[in-house]
């Protein structure tokens, strides 16, 4: 991780390093995303100032007084609801997994005030992982193309080669209701949350378990395991608790507990936003 890092809005005279960047880290789609989606320069500088002058604010990274990050947000008003989109978030090549790409994110989530959406390619699979650990979850296949003819000017090829996450916030704009079974085909592994919604500062998720989890614990925040299908037992250090289906538990702050399935069971997860699966 790196220890100094400095996020500010980029200037003007930041927009040739900015276009190298995004280019640069661009490479990363090459033979990933659809060949006739390909192109370069990624982006070149008189496209960068063109999404500039559309109303994309862009704040940068700063790693020793250089520039090696940029993000940019883009508030986009429409009567189906006004919210931000997350544009063109790029990291150099020889800078990633130093954490910069989250400092850049967790910022303008703190500026944000509207629900957020993010789009990118469907390929780009470390990206969706990226902003899902964040806090996004992938949006449905209707939603997203809905969303992407709704908020953003791409070509009807892109629209198909491309996926949309959304935070809480835009999730409760999208739903009125939220599917349990719906929710759960979305989900492509064991031990990955999903989260479907938001209130009051608290997350709802759901999650397809099945085997052992590690030993944890979270120093400030309940847990809430509610079983929707199958057994799962809570291993705590005194005793095991076995919560059955249409059963929950709430593990107390601070306590130490380990998840345990033999077989695959499905819960719904209600806990603060702060709350990391692997504890404190």
């Amino acid at each position: 991780m790196i220890n100094t890092v400095v996020i500010r809005p980029c200037t003007p005279e930041d927009e040739p390093l900015m276009a190298e960047i995004v280019c640069d880290a661009a490479q990363a789609y090459k033979g990933k995303i659809p060949a006739d989606r390909w192109h370069e320069p990624y982006m070149p500088l008189s496209e960068l100032r063109a999404e500039i002058a559309a109303g994309v604010r862009f704040w940068g990274a700063e790693v020793g007084g250089t520039l090696v990050g940029v993000m940019g947000i883009q508030d986009v008003g429409n009567p189906a609801g006004d919210v931000t989109l997350i544009r063109h978030a790029y990291v150099r090549t020889t800078q990633r997994g130093q954490g910069i790409g989250g400092r850049l994110l967790e910022h303008l989530k703190g500026l944000a005030r509207r629900p957020m959406l993010m789009g990118t390619w469907a390929a780009a699979t470390w990206a969706i992982g990226f902003y899902r650990k964040h806090g996004f979850a992938l949006t449905s296949l209707t939603e997203k193309e809905k969303l992407l003819r709704t908020y953003w000017n791409i070509p009807a090829r892109q629209v198909e080669t491309s996926v949309v996450l959304a935070d809480a916030r835009a999730l409760g704009m999208l739903r009125e209701t939220v599917s349990a079974a719906g929710e759960f085909a979305q989900i492509d592994g064991l031990w990955k949350p999903r989260m479907a919604g938001e209130l009051n500062g608290q997350l709802v998720k759901f999650v397809r378990l099945k085997g052992e989890f590690e030993w944890h614990a979270h120093a400030h925040e309940d847990e809430l395991f509610w079983v929707l299908e199958g057994q799962l037992t809570i291993a705590l250090r005194d005793r095991n608790v076995v919560i059955g289906e249409s059963e929950f538990f709430i593990v107390p702050r601070g306590v130490e507990h380990k998840p345990v399935c033999e077989n695959e069971c499905r819960v719904m997860l209600f806990e603060p936003a702060a709350t990391k699966q692997h504890g404190d």
